[in-house]
């Protein structure tokens, strides 16, 4: 299981460097080609798990390749996998930046990555790039709402319209993960004990 999952992360990440290479090099025709994974998939394959809350984003550009990238301060609530800490520093590629020396302003959209608002709270899957600058991976972003009605917490994880989600045999994965689909709802008591029985079962293999 443990390298199942692995090879699906690399997959994932595939995907998203394959959605990135088309947004720089040319317009998408059809819709990309993405493995829907599990949240205890995600967890497996993430190196941190986070619950916590957006204090505040801003962009900037890279000082050496220019890129733009939207930087995203948490403050963590509880933390599922990884070392203990009260707040991380997301980076996170694409944004909007205005350059203050002659006012023009330039976007750049990675087609599938997250987006963050002040304010908003969430269970964020976190990988690192190679740089050691965190970021929530594909698929790793889960805000939290209360429902007004039954006044619970419910875990809304969004889905991208820029791509079509397909399970490990290429096949369309269920309607509701279409590309026309929007998010899928959890109730956030079950996605946090998702959470921790694969950190438990991930434990348990790394040291029988």
């Amino acid at each position: 299981m443990g390298n199942k999952t692995r090879k699906m992360g690399k997959k994932a990440v595939i995907s998203v460097l394959f959605l990135t290479f088309c947004v720089l090099q040319a317009p998408i025709a059809q819709a990309s080609l993405v493995f829907k994974m599990s949240p205890k998939e995600m967890t497996k394959v993430a190196k941190e798990v986070r619950m916590g809350e957006v204090v505040s984003t801003w962009t900037s550009p890279h000082p050496v390749n220019k890129m733009i990238y939207t930087y995203v301060k948490i403050r963590v609530n509880q933390t599922f996998k990884g070392q203990e800490r009260s707040e991380i520093l997301l980076r996170q590629p694409g944004g909007t930046y205005t350059y203050p020396e002659n006012k023009q302003t330039y976007r750049q959209k990675v087609f599938g990555m997250q987006t963050f608002e002040k304010g908003e709270k969430g269970i964020f899957f976190i990988d690192y790039d190679k740089d050691g600058a965190p970021n929530v991976m594909f698929q790793g972003k889960h805000k939290i709402l209360r429902d007004p009605t039954t006044d619970q917490e419910q875990a809304y994880e969004s889905f991208s319209r820029d791509v079509k989600y397909v399970d490990q045999e290429l096949q369309p994965v269920q309607s509701k993960h279409s590309m026309f689909a929007k998010q899928e709802v959890r109730n956030l008591g079950a996605l946090i004990d998702e959470i921790n029985q694969a950190v438990e079962e991930e434990r348990k293999g790394q040291h029988p």
